[in-house]
């Protein structure tokens, strides 16, 4: 994708509740600079939930805490404002750092499928703030 396609596809998109998906950006607090982003899709109204997928783009920026950071900001979120209940993520079996870092965040494994070809491993969290 182009830098425009991608500009182009995060402006058009509206809301989570009418597009069942919603790309979020992950900035810098030193200087408001994107290092990443955050991908909600599959939401489901009925069951209450939604999967969510992160990228930090510049492995520099890697194991800093970011994308933990931005997993909890979200799941706040996503359980006071947008009324969710769980979370959930495919991550490929060899992904180790992905792994580790859903775990930390508080997802559990439920189970492993095939996802692009590839032996993927299901996790979820359920969401429960005060």
């Amino acid at each position: 994708f182009t830098e425009e396609d991608i500009h182009q596809f995060i402006q058009q998109s509206k809301n989570v509740f009418e597009d069942n998906q919603m790309r979020w950006m992950i900035c810098s607090k030193r200087d408001d600079q994107p290092i990443g982003a955050l991908d909600l899709f599959e939401y489901d109204a009925n069951n209450k939930s939604v999967g969510i997928g992160i990228l930090i783009a510049d492995h520099r920026n890697r194991k800093r805490g970011f994308a933990h950071q931005a997993i909890e900001i979200f799941a706040k979120f996503a359980s006071e404002s947008l009324g969710l209940k769980t979370l959930h993520c495919l991550i490929h079996v060899d992904n180790l750092p992905s792994i580790q870092l859903f775990e930390k965040a508080g997802f559990s494994p439920r189970g492993a499928q095939f996802f692009k070809n590839k032996r993927a491993l299901k996790f979820t969290r359920s969401l429960s703030f005060s």
